[in-house]
């Protein structure tokens, strides 16, 4: 079984810590006729949260027979005694040639998204004679690093009890299902409620088919659409996939029985995968409705569909025997799926991807064809297209079954296989969600299981991230992701 990581840990890195480096450098005084001062630093860098300090030094060229007072100022982006402590002046005492100061970081709760500099400057010399040496001034560049960075809301344990025992957090599980774990607690999603957190002001972009905007759990949403639409219609729960799916990831927290998703104060963007809305090759229509769930500010596009299951392997042999590029290879692939792609409409898509990444993070459910050796090519795209890993997720479903700490993992998926730097896992084995029934607002499929079931909660738990760090890039809700997974 290869299972690379599961996302059942991702509120623990609120208060991670760090270390902060740089490279040092050193002063060697020399005799002078009229004693001056220099200034260095032991480094020229420093992290937020390094455990560790700088040591400021100034140097005399020559002792002297009394006290040297060396007055220090500050500017820079930085503020001295709100991101670092307040630096002393110096005193090079009688006799001696040196005297130092202390550089010392301030770590905070939040991530200013941009590393600050802090210049330490020689603003006055008494004493002995001495005098500044020209201008001098140390500039210290203070590090941030988004893992380092924690949250300033605080978490209220009652609260996320509570709602784990609620009927729709329960029901989220299907209640005849092997699993005796809700798959929402093996995240920890109500770990993130109990931080006040729920999606609230977040977009979930979700590229699917047969959709509903008038089931209860998602009627109380804003929810924007792209182009045609392909409507749920009741018969299967495949017919109504993008329904379920939305209901995974945002389905609303409102007390009326039925079921909550990760995210319950999310809004959507719905688009269909299965339509082309006017164009000659559905990859074109895909890039289209990509660059509009930019456009509305969507914080992840959500896929739980593949255009091929084909592997990479078999996409990059049939690309060598053929001397053709990444994007005619798939193109065929994805035509020989019903969906007519050409190698420039590939581009285009590839290209909308790629800037989508500027605003939110892509993720893509592999195939559920769990024989398969590697990942499917459709969810490995940047397997093919380096560009597209720097926000990019690949979910696989995992059932787990057994108690707290008794569990055991049955992989029910293609693996992570190429894409395991970039995949998280979850259980999205039997669960319950949202059926389109004419006229009913209350229906539900029951014991429903696939990938398609897990990507959501990853989409949704990228919404509860994305409110809780509004500075961080898509990358960098992708990073912390990962580096909290199990």
């Amino acid at each position: 079984m290869i299972v690379n990581r599961f996302i059942i840990v991702f509120l623990l890195l609120f208060l991670i810590g760090g270390c902060g480096g740089g490279s040092s450098s050193s002063v060697v005084a020399t005799t002078c006729s009229s004693p001056t001062v220099t200034l260095s630093s032991s480094a020229s860098s420093i992290y937020e949260s390094a455990s560790g300090t700088l040591t400021i030094t100034a140097t005399l060229c020559s002792s002297v027979s009394e006290n040297v007072i060396v007055t220090i100022g500050t500017s820079g982006t930085s503020t001295e005694g709100t991101d670092y402590s307040n630096v002393s002046n110096i005193t090079i005492t009688a006799g001696n040639t040196t005297g130092t100061a202390t550089f010392d970081p301030t770590s905070d709760t939040s991530y200013e998204n941009n590393n600050e500099t802090a210049i330490l400057s020689i603003t006055g010399v008494s004493g002995g004679g001495a005098s500044e040496s020209g201008t001098q001034s140390v500039t210290i560049t203070i590090n941030e690093y988004a893992l380092n960075s924690g949250t300033q809301l605080t978490y209220n344990s009652s609260n996320a009890t509570t709602l784990a025992a609620t009927t729709e957090f329960d029901n989220f599980n299907y209640s005849g299902a092997s699993s005796s774990q809700n798959p929402l607690e093996v995240i920890n999603a109500h770990k993130a409620y109990g931080y006040g957190l729920t999606g609230s002001g977040q977009i979930i972009a979700i590229m699917d088919s047969g959709f509903s905007t008038s089931h209860k759990e998602l009627d109380a949403k804003t929810i924007t659409t792209y182009g045609t639409l392909t409507y749920a219609d009741g018969t299967s729960s495949t017919n109504d996939h993008g329904l379920f799916v939305s209901g995974v990831s945002a389905a609303e927290d409102d007390g009326d029985g039925g079921v909550q998703g990760v995210a319950p104060s999310a809004n959507l963007h719905f688009s269909s995968y299965d339509q082309i809305n006017g164009n000659s090759y559905y990859p074109t229509h895909w890039a289209n409705a990509t660059d509009d769930a930019a456009d509305s500010n969507a914080v992840v596009q959500n896929n739980s569909w593949g255009a091929t299951n084909a592997t990479i392997a078999t996409v990059n042999t049939y690309k060598t025997n053929n001397s053709l590029t990444n994007s005619a290879a798939l193109a065929a692939y994805f035509t020989a799926s019903g969906l007519t792609s050409n190698e420039a409409s590939l581009n285009t898509y590839i290209d909308a991807l790629n800037n989508f990444q500027d605003k939110g993070v892509v993720v893509f459910a592999l195939s559920n064809t769990s024989s398969l050796s590697d990942a499917d090519a459709h969810a490995a795209l940047p397997e093919f297209y380096s560009q597209l890993k720097e926000a990019w997720i690949t979910a696989v479903n995992v059932e787990i079954t057994g108690s707290s700490g008794n569990e055991t993992y049955t992989r029910k998926s293609a693996p992570c296989g190429s894409t395991g730097s970039y995949c998280l896992g979850a259980d999205g084995y039997e669960l319950k969600g949202g059926a389109y029934v004419n006229g009913n607002p209350n229906a539900w499929w029951s014991g429903v299981s696939g990938t398609s079931f897990v990507a959501p909660q990853i989409s949704g738990a990228v919404a509860l991230l994305s409110e809780a760090f509004p500075n961080h890039t898509p990358e960098q809700i992708t990073d912390r992701l990962l580096a909290s997974a199990d």
